[in-house]
């Protein structure tokens, strides 16, 4: 039998910036470690245990499907570092990688990290940053044992495979070694907002505390990051939107006379570069798809990777050898496997190193995925990427799910996903949603959608979802959406804009008390944001902001069901939001629909750490779609 859900209790609470005033009633869930805060979110989600617990064998099902494809044994394809071969591996159940290196490829194997030792006992494990000094000898890890990407720098002698004493809190993950062996450089974040601001120098075997500060942003609109590269002769984003390449001879100590390599084009957007001796490889976007552009140092050559599929994903893999005329590349779709690629950049011969291997089998050519093209409200084209199991009627009568993002430029690309065929072999149709806000369409694309342009990306999803239904893939009662920390905000947005347009959403740690949050200096990452979203200090973008942000704009209405995640120890999206969201839904809607919140008390932004407990959030997420389309297996 199912409980009640939880009724928030309501205390007044006016926020007034300049000559603006709201009244937020559940402001005090706010207050970390807040004994009913964590009664609240404590009884949602017993109240989600309760409703969809005639999902729980469905879970179970999916999460031991999921998992059974994953092959337990797996390597990654071994890369050169000075003198030796890199590479990760997994072990059976285990749930975190090994890191592993070879003098040579017939050598044993020699385990430099093993995460599952250090995770063992902790409810969330992460490392990651790690760098091995010039003389191979000592490895650098940064380690987050919260999730809330303040990480510990730590140091492994591989000599002797012990730790050293030597501890850096309070960081980004990665050190970068200067050439003496002794002495790192690593990022320090601000307590409070956890901004990376200062880069420190640290010599092993002394105290951190007497770690010499190398430089420091103070601009708080900013982070500073640090690394090293292969050649120092290039650069790129000099007065060009969509970024160009420039050189200047090395020789010229002044620095002034650039010439352009790749010059600027309006509909091509630069997104990384390799350099070689005898090549630079150009990793570019035009109309939404990635190309590899292999250009020869000597003029002689220019040309394309070519790539047959309609959409696609395909970027530059870990390439540390100057002298090689060999491009590693990763190359997948959402039909295809994730690949790694040799190119002979002379021969133009394909060597396919490794592709990810579906136990069970699975055959691309079962699956199809295609482009098509929605329309804004302001007439603009947008794109989306699909995919559907072959026999996918396009009669509007199966169920599909459209995933969105659409901020900070950040470009979701077609790919594979393991998960997604319990989807597709059920039934389900998924589609990616390129909105503005994201760089698909070039840098101009991202402009377009952040600011006082952030609407179009929810007129531009709303169009896609539109789209949908008018081309016979699927109808209202049966149009999913998911999306996930600004994405999340994206969902909370459009279902105050256009309810009756899908069946249910998923909103995974949604960005959606926009206002609140980006008034309070002190949470992490807001001042940093304001290059984002505006800042609401200043009318015009405090007016444009709570015109869109999802708390501020519930209102008494019919809403599609809604499973709702969070993360009690998130720094980028505080557990509070998702929480007051839901609380003022469930005050305000007027359907009989499901609302449910499901807060992990244990992790925070980016949940499990572990590679197969992960899924059994994806699990929970799909079997919640499964039912309302009565799929019951």
């Amino acid at each position: 039998m199912s409980i009640k859900a939880p009724i928030a209790k309501k205390i007044n609470k006016g926020l007034k910036t300049n000559d603006n005033t709201r009244n937020d009633p559940y402001f005090w869930m706010s207050e970390r470690d807040n004994a009913d805060a964590i009664k609240y979110l404590n009884d949602e989600n017993a109240f989600t245990k309760s409703v969809l617990k005639n999902t729980e064998k469905l879970q179970e099902d999916l999460f031991e499907e999921i998992t059974s494809k994953i092959k337990k044994d797996d390597s990654s394809v071994p890369y050169k570092l000075g003198g030796y071969y890199y590479f990760v591996k997994y072990e059976g159940e285990k749930e975190h990688p090994i890191f592993c290196r070879k003098h040579n490829l017939d050598a044993e194997d020699q385990i430099i990290l093993d995460v599952n030792k250090f995770a063992k006992g902790k409810s969330y494990y992460e490392a990651g940053g790690l760098s091995i000094s010039t003389n191979d000898q000592i490895l650098a890890f940064g380690e987050d044992t919260l999730s809330r990407r303040i990480y510990t720098i730590r140091f492994v002698d591989l000599t002797t495979g012990k730790l050293l004493t030597d501890k850096i809190k309070g960081v980004s993950e990665k050190a970068v070694w200067a050439k003496d062996n002794k002495t790192v450089f690593y990022v320090k974040k601000d307590k409070q907002t956890l901004r990376e601001f200062q880069v420190y120098k640290h010599v092993l075997g002394t105290p951190q505390k007497e770690d010499k500060l190398v430089f420091e942003e103070n601009d708080e609109l900013f982070s500073v990051g640090i690394g090293k590269l292969k050649s120092k002769k290039e650069i790129v984003n000099k007065n060009a939107l969509n970024f160009k390449l420039m050189r200047c001879n090395e020789s010229d100590n002044s620095l002034i006379n650039w010439v352009d390599v790749v010059p600027h084009r309006d509909n091509v957007l630069i997104e990384d570069i390799e350099i070689f001796e005898k090549f630079l490889v150009v990793d570019e976007k035009e109309n939404g798809l990635n190309r590899l552009r292999i250009m020869s140092a000597d003029g002689s050559s220019d040309q394309f990777l070519n790539i047959e599929e309609e959409t696609y994903s395909i970027y530059v893999g870990t390439n540390f050898g100057y002298e090689t005329d060999i491009l590693r590349y990763g190359y997948n779709s959402m039909t295809t496997p994730a690949s790694v690629i040799d190119y002979n950049m002379i021969t133009g011969e394909k060597t396919l190193l490794k592709q990810e291997e579906i136990l069970g089998g699975h055959v691309p050519s079962n699956y199809i995925t295609e482009r098509i093209w929605g329309t804004s409200h302001d007439g603009e084209k947008i794109p989306m990427s699909l995919v559907y199991k072959k026999g996918f009627k396009k009669d509007g009568n199966a169920p599909v799910l459209l995933y969105g993002y659409g901020s900070y430029g950040h470009t979701i690309d077609p790919s594979f996903s393991i998960s997604r065929l319990s989807l597709l072999n059920r039934g389900f149709a998924f589609a990616i949603a390129h909105v503005r806000g994201s760089e698909y369409l070039g840098r101009n694309w991202y402009e377009e959608g952040k600011m006082l342009n952030k609407k179009n990306t929810f007129y531009d999803f709303i169009a896609c979802g539109e789209k949908l239904v008018e081309d016979g893939f699927t109808n209202p009662k049966q149009l999913y959406a998911y999306g996930g920390s600004a994405g999340g905000l994206l969902i909370g947005a459009v279902v105050n804009m256009k309810p009756d347009l899908f069946n249910g959403v998923i909103a995974a740690v949604p960005f959606v008390d926009v206002l609140t949050t980006m008034l309070d200096e002190s949470i992490p990452l807001t001042v940093g944001e304001y290059e984002e979203w505006g800042n609401p200090n200043e009318t015009k973008y405090y007016n444009y902001m709570k015109s869109y942000s999802p708390y501020d704009q519930v209102v008494a209405q019919d809403y599609p069901n809604i499973l709702v995640t969070a993360g009690y120890h998130d720094s980028q999206v505080q557990y509070w939001e998702p929480a007051k969201w839901v609380a003022r839904l469930r005050n305000l809607k007027t359907d009989t629909n499901q609302l449910l919140l499901f807060t992990n008390m244990e992790f925070g932004h980016s949940g499990s750490s572990g590679r197969f407990e992960s899924l059994k959030e994806v699990a929970l997420e799909y079997a919640f779609l499964l039912q309302l389309e009565g799929i019951e297996k």
